[in-house]
């Protein structure tokens, strides 16, 4: 899910294009909601593996 907001929000370059990146519609509270689930992983991965 976080990957998936980050899309919407920020857009990719994808095949030389940049799509997606509408995110005026996303509000903030919900990124900062979708970013926590990889925060918790990033906390609990190794450190030989970031």
């Amino acid at each position: 899910m976080p990957d998936a907001v980050t899309f919407v929000d920020c857009g990719a370059m994808i095949g030389g294009r940049f799509v997606g990146g509408n995110g005026s519609l996303i509000s903030r509270d919900t990124i900062r909601r979708a970013e926590e689930p990889r925060q918790v992983l990033l906390r609990h991965e190794p450190e030989e593996s970031r």
